[in-house]
């Protein structure tokens, strides 16, 4: 009778290099994988607070500094808005706009970039081209201020006849919420002391 052991050692060598079988005890299926969707980042909006000038002296040039009332409404607006996040602040090239954000541009340490007052295209190429989450102030003029917010999609009601805010009032603040994936929101509400002609 022939020896067994040649055998039996080839099946143990067999045994040792051959993969493991599979286990017969039932599992649980792993779980699928969910697909690598990366899921985008918010893009945040960007606000544009525009407001008219405050009131204007009489002085009979086309280049009139703010009345005493003027002066303390340019003041109470940079009281309101220091902590209201403003990054960019904008004005005409006349100095009553820009004396109406100067207090809150002192408060901040921003500085007012002037651009002509009648080119409003050059100030909404500013505005399109805010980053994500700006805030800008912007003083206008009872013209410009309407034309802006229609160029920005958020006419303005309340206007006189020929489609500028009332000569008499100054207290007037609109503020537009821009996004991407939304239609713009308008709120307009007044603001400090209330001029004679307000609702």
């Amino acid at each position: 009778m022939r020896s067994l052991l040649p055998i039996v050692v080839a099946l143990l060598a067999s045994c040792a290099t051959a993969e493991p079988t599979a286990s017969t005890t039932p599992t649980s299926p792993a779980p699928e994988a969910a697909p690598s969707r990366e899921t985008p980042e918010p893009v945040l909006p960007t606000v544009v607070y525009l407001v008219r000038h405050a009131e204007k002296a009489s002085d009979g040039t086309k280049n009139p500094p703010l009345t005493d009332a003027g002066k303390a409404r340019a003041e109470c607006l940079g009281r309101m808005f220091v902590h209201a996040g403003v990054t960019h602040l904008y004005s005409t090239d006349l100095q009553r706009t820009e004396l109406t954000v100067t207090p809150l541009a002192i408060a901040l340490g921003l500085k007012v970039e002037a651009l002509p007052a009648g080119d409003n295209a050059a100030l909404v190429e500013r505005l399109d081209g805010l980053p994500p989450g700006s805030v800008a102030m912007v003083a206008g003029h009872s013209n410009t201020v309407p034309a802006i917010a229609a160029e920005l999609g958020t006419p303005l009601a309340g206007l006189d006849e020929q489609g500028y805010i009332p000569h008499e009032q100054y207290d007037r603040l609109v503020s537009i919420v821009r996004s991407p994936s939304t239609k713009p929101k308008l709120v307009e509400l007044r603001f400090c002391a209330p001029s004679a002609t307000s609702p």
